[in-house]
């Protein structure tokens, strides 16, 4: 208990030492980034189909129109996560952390939430083009969650 109590107190005093500004996090990484400002800026992040058509593959892979019709075939799989997917086994992932299904479809939230939060400090806003631009952004969002959450049932 002595030991807990240690180590706690160690942590918190850390914990309050430690001070961090409250526009820390806004601020910009590096310099010679680019922040999206104009509403053509936000159309080329959305038109981006290299990451934001992606839909999740375990899906697909665990409907009755895909038919894998050997062992060999079946051990062909490139992940083990598709192999569980494809039989239909209750813990498909095994752990596994690093999935593409899943970093895709929360690298396309990331891009919806990057133009929604940069179009919200932007007066063309309220434009007819940005209207359409908000809510395509909100589609692409809800679009990826859709398919998160379908990977789960």
């Amino acid at each position: 208990m002595k030991k807990f109590t240690i180590n706690t107190l160690v942590i918190l005093s850390v914990a309050f030492a430690s001070s961090c500004s409250k526009g820390f996090l806004d601020d910009k990484p590096s310099s010679n980034l680019v922040v999206p400002t104009t509403l053509k800026d936000f159309t080329a992040i959305l038109d981006n189909e290299s990451v934001l058509n992606i839909t999740n593959a375990l899906t697909q892979i665990s409907t009755d129109e895909i038919y894998i019709p050997n062992q060999d075939d079946y051990l062909s799989l490139p992940t083990i996560t598709e192999r569980n997917a494809y039989i239909w086994n209750k813990d498909i992932f095994e752990g596994q952390t690093r999935n593409p299904d899943w970093n895709q479809l929360y690298q396309s939230v990331y891009y919806a939430n990057s133009v929604l939060a940069e179009l919200q400090k932007n007066p063309l806003k309220t434009t007819i083009a940005g209207q359409n631009i908000e809510g395509w952004a909100r589609f692409i969002r809800a679009h990826a969650f859709f398919d998160l959450v379908i990977t789960l049932l």
